[in-house]
Protein backbone atom coordinates (compact mmCIF):
# COMPACT_ATOMS: atom_id res chain seq x y z
CA UNK A 1 0.00 0.00 0.00
CA UNK A 2 1.26 3.43 -1.00
CA UNK A 3 2.34 5.54 2.28
CA UNK A 4 0.20 8.53 0.98
CA UNK A 5 -2.80 6.54 0.41
CA UNK A 6 -2.37 4.48 4.20
CA UNK A 7 -1.64 8.40 5.85
CA UNK A 8 -4.64 9.46 4.68
CA UNK A 9 -6.64 6.45 5.78
CA UNK A 10 -5.61 6.92 9.24
CA UNK A 11 -5.90 10.68 8.99
CA UNK A 12 -9.44 9.79 8.47
CA UNK A 13 -10.24 7.29 10.96
CA UNK A 14 -8.42 9.44 13.77
CA UNK A 15 -11.03 12.46 12.56
CA UNK A 16 -14.06 9.85 12.40
CA UNK A 17 -12.69 8.45 16.25
CA UNK A 18 -12.74 11.57 17.45
CA UNK A 19 -15.53 13.37 16.15
CA UNK A 20 -17.21 10.64 17.90
CA UNK A 21 -15.75 11.48 21.03
CA UNK A 22 -16.67 14.95 21.14
CA UNK A 23 -20.41 13.87 20.45
CA UNK A 24 -20.63 11.17 22.98
CA UNK A 25 -19.11 13.62 25.45
CA UNK A 26 -21.48 16.37 24.53
CA UNK A 27 -24.09 13.24 24.74
CA UNK A 28 -23.12 12.48 28.09
CA UNK A 29 -22.56 15.74 29.16
CA UNK A 30 -26.45 17.24 28.30
CA UNK A 31 -27.81 13.58 29.37
CA UNK A 32 -26.21 14.27 32.67
CA UNK A 33 -27.61 17.66 33.07
CA UNK A 34 -31.06 16.14 32.33
CA UNK A 35 -30.98 13.02 34.54
CA UNK A 36 -29.34 14.26 37.53
CA UNK A 37 -30.47 18.34 37.69
CA UNK A 38 -29.39 18.46 41.36
CA UNK A 39 -25.93 18.90 40.79
CA UNK A 40 -25.97 20.94 37.96
CA UNK A 41 -26.45 24.78 38.27
CA UNK A 42 -27.04 27.68 35.88
CA UNK A 43 -26.89 31.52 35.86
CA UNK A 44 -29.52 33.03 33.73
CA UNK A 45 -32.41 35.02 33.03
CA UNK A 46 -34.56 32.31 32.01
CA UNK A 47 -34.88 28.32 33.02
CA UNK A 48 -32.16 25.94 34.03
CA UNK A 49 -34.30 22.92 33.04
CA UNK A 50 -37.20 23.06 30.42
CA UNK A 51 -38.77 19.58 29.63
CA UNK A 52 -40.82 19.37 26.80
CA UNK A 53 -42.33 15.95 25.81
CA UNK A 54 -43.56 15.40 22.48
CA UNK A 55 -45.63 12.30 22.82
CA UNK A 56 -48.69 11.25 25.55
CA UNK A 57 -45.97 10.84 28.55
CA UNK A 58 -45.01 13.56 31.27
CA UNK A 59 -42.74 16.31 31.13
CA UNK A 60 -40.95 15.80 34.25
CA UNK A 61 -41.66 13.12 37.13
CA UNK A 62 -40.68 13.02 40.59
CA UNK A 63 -41.12 10.92 43.18
CA UNK A 64 -39.99 10.98 47.23
CA UNK A 65 -41.18 12.53 50.12
CA UNK A 66 -41.90 15.68 48.53
CA UNK A 67 -41.96 14.94 44.60
CA UNK A 68 -41.59 18.99 43.68
CA UNK A 69 -40.40 21.18 46.55
CA UNK A 70 -40.85 24.89 45.04
CA UNK A 71 -39.23 27.86 47.11
CA UNK A 72 -39.05 31.77 45.19
CA UNK A 73 -36.84 34.08 47.55
CA UNK A 74 -38.02 37.01 45.18
CA UNK A 75 -38.66 36.93 41.73
CA UNK A 76 -37.19 34.07 40.75
CA UNK A 77 -37.26 30.43 43.04
CA UNK A 78 -35.23 27.67 43.03
CA UNK A 79 -38.01 25.78 41.34
CA UNK A 80 -40.00 27.75 39.13
CA UNK A 81 -42.06 27.18 36.01
CA UNK A 82 -43.10 30.81 35.61
CA UNK A 83 -42.40 33.91 37.53
CA UNK A 84 -42.68 34.17 41.06
CA UNK A 85 -44.74 31.10 41.68
CA UNK A 86 -42.89 27.88 43.24
CA UNK A 87 -44.81 25.70 40.85
CA UNK A 88 -47.00 26.59 37.67
CA UNK A 89 -49.17 24.32 35.73
CA UNK A 90 -51.06 25.24 32.47
CA UNK A 91 -52.95 22.88 30.04
CA UNK A 92 -54.40 24.23 26.94
CA UNK A 93 -55.96 20.33 26.57
CA UNK A 94 -58.40 18.52 28.00
CA UNK A 95 -55.84 17.33 30.68
CA UNK A 96 -55.08 19.04 34.42
CA UNK A 97 -52.65 21.50 34.62
CA UNK A 98 -51.38 20.03 38.49
CA UNK A 99 -52.01 16.64 39.19
CA UNK A 100 -51.12 15.78 42.39
CA UNK A 101 -52.00 12.60 44.50
CA UNK A 102 -51.00 11.68 47.68
CA UNK A 103 -50.47 7.77 48.32
CA UNK A 104 -49.57 7.93 51.67
CA UNK A 105 -50.89 10.56 54.06
CA UNK A 106 -48.89 13.58 52.95
CA UNK A 107 -51.12 16.03 50.69
CA UNK A 108 -51.87 15.89 46.87
CA UNK A 109 -51.29 19.27 46.18
CA UNK A 110 -49.49 21.85 48.86
CA UNK A 111 -48.77 25.45 48.40
CA UNK A 112 -47.66 28.12 50.36
CA UNK A 113 -47.26 31.82 49.57
CA UNK A 114 -47.27 35.46 50.84
CA UNK A 115 -48.73 36.69 47.27
CA UNK A 116 -50.16 33.11 45.78
CA UNK A 117 -49.60 29.49 47.25
CA UNK A 118 -50.98 27.86 44.37
CA UNK A 119 -52.58 29.25 40.73
CA UNK A 120 -53.75 27.12 37.75
CA UNK A 121 -55.46 28.33 34.56
CA UNK A 122 -57.16 25.02 33.40
CA UNK A 123 -61.30 24.14 33.61
CA UNK A 124 -60.78 23.06 37.25
CA UNK A 125 -58.52 25.53 39.50
CA UNK A 126 -57.44 22.73 41.46
CA UNK A 127 -58.79 18.94 41.16
CA UNK A 128 -57.52 16.58 43.99
CA UNK A 129 -58.46 12.74 44.63
CA UNK A 130 -57.70 10.75 47.96
CA UNK A 131 -56.87 13.44 49.81
CA UNK A 132 -58.56 13.68 53.49
CA UNK A 133 -59.17 17.62 52.88
CA UNK A 134 -58.75 18.74 49.60
CA UNK A 135 -58.10 22.55 50.15
CA UNK A 136 -56.96 23.53 53.23
CA UNK A 137 -55.46 27.06 53.91
CA UNK A 138 -54.80 28.85 57.03
CA UNK A 139 -53.48 32.16 57.94
CA UNK A 140 -50.26 31.45 59.28
CA UNK A 141 -50.02 33.35 63.04
CA UNK A 142 -53.75 34.54 62.65
CA UNK A 143 -54.69 31.25 63.06
CA UNK A 144 -57.74 31.89 60.63
CA UNK A 145 -58.26 28.79 58.43
CA UNK A 146 -60.54 27.62 55.40
CA UNK A 147 -60.95 24.08 54.32
CA UNK A 148 -63.05 21.56 52.31
CA UNK A 149 -62.93 17.73 53.73
CA UNK A 150 -63.53 14.64 51.44
CA UNK A 151 -67.16 14.85 52.18
CA UNK A 152 -68.34 18.05 50.42
CA UNK A 153 -68.34 20.11 53.24
CA UNK A 154 -66.64 23.95 53.81
CA UNK A 155 -65.31 25.64 56.82
CA UNK A 156 -64.41 28.72 57.30
CA UNK A 157 -63.75 30.48 60.79
CA UNK A 158 -64.12 33.96 59.06
CA UNK A 159 -67.24 35.40 57.42
CA UNK A 160 -68.67 34.19 54.24
CA UNK A 161 -69.57 37.12 51.51
CA UNK A 162 -70.67 36.20 48.08
CA UNK A 163 -71.97 39.11 45.45
CA UNK A 164 -74.11 36.52 43.97
CA UNK A 165 -75.90 35.36 46.98
CA UNK A 166 -76.97 32.25 48.55
CA UNK A 167 -78.81 29.31 47.71
CA UNK A 168 -78.76 25.36 49.72
CA UNK A 169 -79.46 22.81 47.58
CA UNK A 170 -82.51 20.45 48.83
CA UNK A 171 -82.37 16.15 48.40
CA UNK A 172 -85.97 15.18 47.52
CA UNK A 173 -86.68 11.32 47.62
CA UNK A 174 -87.41 10.43 43.96
CA UNK A 175 -87.41 13.67 42.57
CA UNK A 176 -84.66 16.36 41.17
CA UNK A 177 -83.11 18.24 43.74
CA UNK A 178 -84.20 21.98 43.73
CA UNK A 179 -82.31 25.23 45.02
CA UNK A 180 -83.78 27.22 47.88
CA UNK A 181 -82.69 30.88 48.35
CA UNK A 182 -81.59 32.12 51.73
CA UNK A 183 -83.29 35.04 53.77
CA UNK A 184 -81.24 38.54 53.73
CA UNK A 185 -82.00 40.85 56.24
CA UNK A 186 -80.61 44.52 57.16
CA UNK A 187 -78.58 43.20 59.73
CA UNK A 188 -77.85 39.98 61.65
CA UNK A 189 -81.16 38.28 63.16
CA UNK A 190 -81.77 34.55 64.47
CA UNK A 191 -84.44 33.36 64.96
CA UNK A 192 -86.58 30.12 66.41
CA UNK A 193 -90.65 29.05 65.63
CA UNK A 194 -92.49 26.33 68.02
CA UNK A 195 -95.40 25.68 69.15
CA UNK A 196 -96.99 26.49 72.85
CA UNK A 197 -100.46 26.43 74.43
CA UNK A 198 -102.91 28.82 75.89
CA UNK A 199 -104.71 27.65 78.87
CA UNK A 200 -107.51 29.65 80.42
CA UNK A 201 -106.27 32.51 78.42
CA UNK A 202 -102.10 32.88 79.76
CA UNK A 203 -99.53 30.93 78.64
CA UNK A 204 -95.45 30.98 79.64
CA UNK A 205 -93.22 30.18 77.09
CA UNK A 206 -89.72 29.35 78.09
CA UNK A 207 -87.06 29.96 75.10
CA UNK A 208 -84.97 26.50 74.76
CA UNK A 209 -81.86 27.37 76.44
CA UNK A 210 -79.42 27.18 73.49
CA UNK A 211 -81.05 29.20 71.64
CA UNK A 212 -81.24 31.90 74.45
CA UNK A 213 -77.70 31.61 74.90
CA UNK A 214 -77.29 32.69 71.26
CA UNK A 215 -79.36 36.29 71.49
CA UNK A 216 -78.04 39.45 72.51
CA UNK A 217 -79.32 40.30 75.72
CA UNK A 218 -79.24 44.18 75.30
CA UNK A 219 -80.71 44.39 71.55
CA UNK A 220 -84.01 42.32 72.70
CA UNK A 221 -86.25 40.40 70.42
CA UNK A 222 -89.65 40.19 69.24
CA UNK A 223 -91.96 37.63 68.84
CA UNK A 224 -95.07 36.81 66.60
CA UNK A 225 -98.14 34.57 67.51
CA UNK A 226 -101.24 32.94 65.42
CA UNK A 227 -103.88 31.40 67.50
CA UNK A 228 -104.53 27.86 65.75
CA UNK A 229 -108.18 28.19 66.55
CA UNK A 230 -110.84 30.30 67.36
CA UNK A 231 -110.25 32.67 70.57
CA UNK A 232 -112.37 35.33 72.03
CA UNK A 233 -109.73 38.28 72.08
CA UNK A 234 -106.21 38.46 69.78
CA UNK A 235 -103.37 37.53 71.44
CA UNK A 236 -100.44 39.42 72.84
CA UNK A 237 -96.93 39.00 74.54
CA UNK A 238 -97.81 40.59 77.88
CA UNK A 239 -93.48 40.38 79.36
CA UNK A 240 -90.71 39.12 78.04
CA UNK A 241 -87.39 38.04 79.90
CA UNK A 242 -83.92 36.47 78.98
CA UNK A 243 -85.29 32.73 78.95
CA UNK A 244 -88.88 33.68 77.72
CA UNK A 245 -92.49 35.01 77.54
CA UNK A 246 -95.40 35.42 78.65
CA UNK A 247 -98.88 35.22 76.28
CA UNK A 248 -101.97 36.37 77.24
CA UNK A 249 -105.67 36.61 75.91
CA UNK A 250 -107.20 40.19 75.10
CA UNK A 251 -110.44 41.40 76.48
CA UNK A 252 -109.83 39.32 79.72
CA UNK A 253 -110.25 35.87 77.52
CA UNK A 254 -109.75 32.56 79.06
CA UNK A 255 -109.29 30.52 75.82
CA UNK A 256 -107.82 27.32 76.02
CA UNK A 257 -106.03 26.68 72.36
CA UNK A 258 -102.65 26.40 70.92
CA UNK A 259 -100.90 28.72 69.14
CA UNK A 260 -97.62 29.19 67.07
CA UNK A 261 -94.53 31.17 67.96
CA UNK A 262 -91.94 32.98 65.80
CA UNK A 263 -89.37 34.71 67.87
CA UNK A 264 -86.27 36.78 65.86
CA UNK A 265 -83.24 37.75 67.94
CA UNK A 266 -80.20 39.69 67.34
CA UNK A 267 -76.80 37.02 67.65
CA UNK A 268 -74.43 37.64 70.46
CA UNK A 269 -71.25 38.87 68.89
CA UNK A 270 -72.16 40.62 66.10
CA UNK A 271 -72.66 44.10 64.91
CA UNK A 272 -75.77 45.46 65.25
CA UNK A 273 -75.67 48.01 62.33
CA UNK A 274 -78.29 47.97 59.99
CA UNK A 275 -76.91 47.42 56.47
CA UNK A 276 -73.15 47.89 57.00
CA UNK A 277 -71.02 49.19 54.33
CA UNK A 278 -69.00 46.68 52.28
CA UNK A 279 -65.49 47.25 51.69
CA UNK A 280 -65.09 45.27 48.75
CA UNK A 281 -61.12 44.79 48.80
CA UNK A 282 -59.66 42.63 46.17
CA UNK A 283 -55.96 41.06 45.62
CA UNK A 284 -54.46 42.54 42.51
CA UNK A 285 -55.38 39.58 39.84
CA UNK A 286 -52.35 37.54 38.64
CA UNK A 287 -50.50 37.40 35.13
CA UNK A 288 -52.30 35.61 32.50
CA UNK A 289 -50.67 32.64 31.64
CA UNK A 290 -49.95 33.35 28.71
CA UNK A 291 -47.95 36.16 29.70
CA UNK A 292 -46.17 34.70 32.77
CA UNK A 293 -45.08 31.61 30.39
CA UNK A 294 -43.49 34.33 27.99
CA UNK A 295 -41.71 35.45 30.85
Amino acid sequence: MRAAFRNTILATAGALLFGAAIAVSSFAVSSAARVDPTKASCDTSGYCIIEKNKGSGGGVKASGSIGVYGKGAHAGGEFVSSGEYGVYGYDTGGGAAVDGVATGDGEGIYGSGEDGGFLTGAEYGAYVVGAEYPIYSSGGSSGDVFYTDNLGDGYFSGGVVAAGGFATVIRQGGSAPVSASGILAPRSTIEDTGTAQLAGGMATVRLDPTFARTLDGGAGYQVFLTPDGDTRGWLYVAEKFQRGFIVREAEHGRSTVAFDYRVVGHPAGTSDERFPTFNEERPAPPRSPTSMMQH
